[in-house]
């Protein structure tokens, strides 16, 4: 299965989905500047029980999310955000300077060598089944802190 508007194997999106499932509860920030994407992988996400899934469609949203107090879980990250060719990279290593666990979600193709320290980061190639980004996030969480944060 692809992207498609609705994750047809999943109920509709409703709040008793939320802290239930392989992402139970967990803070989840997307970085994605296709409001398509952006949203399902939202629904995608909140429906595998994700409690709080933040949206940045902007690099000036990515910027203020990972600005928060409150951490985040994982981070879903485009690589090419409509502010440039390798923002999402960028923004991947802010993250893991504050120790979220990062996966890229992209148009460009599954064998893309990722630079060091993203060698060992998921990447999920656009589009993407529904299935793949929940393990994807899942994998991200349940690793966190194994591997050493960017100095």
């Amino acid at each position: 299965m692809v992207w498609q508007a609705t994750a047809p194997e999943t109920s509709p999106v409703s709040s008793d989905h939320r802290g239930t499932g392989p992402l139970n509860g967990a803070r989840i920030l997307v970085i994605e500047d296709e409001f398509l994407i952006a949203t399902v992988a939202e629904d995608v996400l909140r429906d595998a029980g994700a409690g709080e899934i933040v949206v940045a469609l902007t690099l000036q949203q990515a910027h203020d999310a990972l600005a928060q107090p409150l951490p985040f879980d994982a981070a879903v990250i485009d690589i090419q955000l409509a502010e440039g060719s390798d923002t999402g990279l960028a923004l991947a290593e802010i993250a893991l300077k504050r120790l979220i666990p990062i996966l890229f979600l992209t148009g460009y193709e599954s064998d893309l060598a990722l630079p060091e320290p993203f060698s060992t980061a998921r990447l999920l190639t656009k589009p993407c089944a529904p299935r793949a980004l929940v393990e994807a996030v899942s994998h991200a969480i349940s690793t966190a802190g194994k591997a050493d944060p960017l100095p």
